[in-house]
């Protein structure tokens, strides 16, 4: 398991190639984020589209938790 910090997941979100072959070779489903990350998306969200749009994105990554 990768846990991914908030600039990798920014990355994505811009669609860089670089960030997103690395993540193919790594594999989607070893990728995780934490709850921090997901809340300062979740904060930095500027209206309802890009919300929903984070949820989506997001919802693709396994949140690592805080158990």
């Amino acid at each position: 398991m990768v846990l991914c910090d908030t600039n990798i997941v920014i990355e994505l979100f811009k669609n860089n190639e670089q960030v997103k072959q690395k993540c193919r070779m790594i594999g989607f489903e070893n990728l995780a984020i934490s709850a921090i990350t997901a809340g300062e998306f979740y904060f930095g969200a500027l209206n309802k589209d890009e919300m929903a749009r984070i949820k989506k994105s997001s919802s693709i990554l396994y949140d690592a938790g805080c158990e």
